[in-house]
């Protein structure tokens, strides 16, 4: 949106309001993503007991997981854990939480740049009014 010269004031009281709220939106979403981080972590635990043979009867029925009767080679662990259908959902999870976060920050900073354009604007009009 352009900037309003005979707006200047409101322009400049809305700027706090703004940075506030998109500075809330973003204490959420980092909070959002420090959850599913730390998910995601204890999934990729899980997965690799999993692939690896080493889940026990009661973890996988405490984790709602199946036993793998595969004999995998433990270099291609990390395949069937990348390649597992849970583990593809909460990468997307994680990449969308990364996205909007991305999105957020660079409203912060179209925030923090319009501040500084309703502040040089306030001073060219002092200036031309032959107020400084």
């Amino acid at each position: 949106r352009r900037l309003d010269l005979s707006e200047l004031a409101v322009e400049a009281s809305r700027i706090p309001y703004l940075h506030g709220k998109y500075m809330n939106i973003r204490a959420d979403l980092r909070g959002l993503l420090v959850e599913a981080e730390g998910h995601y972590h204890t999934i990729v635990l899980h997965k690799w007991l999993k692939y690896a043979g080493k889940m026990s009867p009661e973890q996988s029925k405490e984790w709602g997981e199946e036993e793998c009767h595969l004999n995998i080679l433990k270099g291609d662990i990390d395949k069937f854990i990348d390649g597992d259908p849970e583990m593809i959902d909460i990468n997307k999870q994680l990449g969308d939480l990364k996205i909007r976060l991305e999105l957020v920050d660079e409203m912060i900073e179209s925030i923090n740049k319009k501040n500084f354009s309703v502040k040089s604007a306030i001073d060219f009009l002092k200036f031309s009014n032959g107020v400084v």
